[in-house]
């Protein structure tokens, strides 16, 4: 058993040894980032998503950095709605995609993450699914 300062450490306690020649590619996966999070919550909310429900969701205090970063790498442009925040103090955007083809390029765009963290890119029927809740035109309120 281990020494520690203030004695043993009790085996409950004490870390997993694992036996790292048997290990599978699937261990070599990096967990998503939550830009990554982010991207996929916007792109399965075709009404919109707030940066409340955002910071509940994947834990990020300020979601409009994501978005305005991937209008400015995509060269699409996010609809946006100003709310007011249930408190009555201040208030937070709803953000959603306006068309098919912008849902298109976010999803290029997190395939991309994913391969980049070795994970499988999203299923062709998933993608399919996913942009056929999208209408053709851009639309300016959801």
């Amino acid at each position: 058993m281990p020494e520690h300062k203030k004695g043993l450490i009790p085996p409950q306690d004490q870390a997993r040894q694992t036996d790292k020649s048997n290990m599978l590619l699937v261990d070599h996966i990096r967990a998503p980032h939550k830009k990554e999070l982010t991207l996929m919550l916007l792109l399965r909310s075709p009404s919109g998503i707030t940066e409340n429900q955002v910071l509940r969701a994947v834990r990020i205090s300020n979601a409009r950095n994501y978005f305005t970063e991937v209008e400015r790498k995509l060269g699409i442009v996010l609809g946006r709605l100003e709310l007011e925040n249930p408190d009555g103090i201040g208030a937070h955007f709803k953000y959603w995609i306006t068309c098919r083809d912008d849902a298109q390029k976010v999803v290029r765009h997190i395939n991309k993450m994913r391969l980049r963290r070795k994970d499988e890119p999203l299923s062709i029927s998933e993608i399919d699914y996913l942009i056929s809740q999208y209408p053709e035109v851009p639309e300016q309120a959801a």
